[in-house]
Formats: C-alpha cells, sequence, structure tokens
C-alpha cells in the first residue's frame, strides 16, 4: 500500500494522488520557480516517448493477485511514458476488469497483457482458454457481473479475437482525458 500523507483534505500540502500512480516520482518545479534546463529536457523527452508508439508486453501467473500484479505492472510503465493521470486510472481500471475474467473464468496456468500505446491505447490480454467475454446484466444484490460493463463504458471499443489456441481480449482508450 502506497505510504499516506501526514497532510488531510483542505490541508496545505494535500493534493489528490492517482491510487495507481507510484508513491516515488521525479520531482516537479512549479512554472516560473527554479526551473532548470533538465526539468525542461525531461518533459521534452515525455512528449517524444509519446509521439512514437510504445507497446509494453509482460507474462503473468494467472493466480488470485494477478490482477493486482498486472495493474501495477502496467500503472508504473504507463506513467512513466507520461499519460494523463486520468487515461492511466482507466486504462489500469479495464485491464483488471479484462485480467480478473481470465483468473475467475478460466483454468488456464498464465496471461500475457500486452499496452500500445499510439494515437489511442490499446490493452490485448491473451489466455489459452476456449471461453469468451461476454456483457452481463447483473442483479441489484449481485456481487458480480460487471466488469465487461465497466470495460463497455470506459473504452471506444472492445472485442476478442480467436489466436488459434485461445483468444485476445482487446480494448482500446482515448489517449488523452
Amino acid at each position: 500500500m502506497p505510504p499516506r500523507s501526514s497532510h488531510g483534505p483542505g490541508r496545505p500540502g494535500s493534493r489528490r494522488r492517482s491510487p495507481w500512480r507510484p508513491a516515488a516520482g521525479p520531482a516537479r518545479s512549479r512554472p516560473g520557480r527554479g526551473r532548470s534546463r533538465a526539468g525542461s529536457r525531461a518533459r521534452a523527452d515525455a512528449v517524444t516517448a509519446l509521439d512514437a508508439v510504445s507497446r509494453l508486453r509482460r507474462r503473468f501467473v494467472a493466480v488470485p493477485q494477478g490482477p493486482a500484479r498486472a495493474r501495477g505492472w502496467a500503472a508504473a510503465r504507463l506513467s512513466a511514458l507520461g499519460l494523463p493521470i486520468a487515461v492511466c486510472d482507466d486504462v489500469v481500471l479495464v485491464l483488471g476488469e479484462l485480467v480478473s475474467n481470465v483468473v475467475t473464468h478460466t483454468d488456464v496456468g498464465t496471461f500475457d497483457v500486452t499496452c500500445t500505446v499510439a494515437d489511442v491505447v490499446t490493452v490485448v490480454v491473451e489466455d489459452d482458454a476456449p471461453s469468451w467475454p461476454a456483457l452481463g446484466v447483473p442483479t441489484m444484490d449481485g456481487e458480480s457481473g460487471r466488469g465487461m460493463l465497466i470495460v463497455e463504458h470506459l473504452t471506444l471499443a472492445w472485442g476478442a479475437t480467436d489466436t488459434g489456441h485461445g483468444k485476445a481480449v482487446w480494448a482500446r482508450m482515448a489517449r488523452t482525458p
């Protein structure tokens, strides 16, 4: 769990931080206060990194901790690319739902996650299971069945593709909030 700030809401020094954003990160200076060339160069590098296509890929073990591990991995790498916090939050939430489906509804040993950042952000979760995702109709008191509805709401498009040995479930999201 990330360290908590001693500053509470409304107190001097408090600020809202995404729960998926790494607690430690590069120091940022206020405009007009001690801006160095190195800081400007770092921001320019972040913009350049987003101008190119970035592809991140990793294999995970399909265990109950799998969704948390995939979310943490993606959050750290996507925020390092300079994506806005709101976009990182949505990508991490969608990824978590897709991975949770693999862990909950299949008996595969591993799954692969690919995040591609280009003009849109695309998340792909591949596994060897024959089952396909479906939009559910959850009941008001049901404890599950909302994952793909969340994915439907947060994405530009989503779907699944037959890989010949299983499936690849993908989701596309806007790169800007």
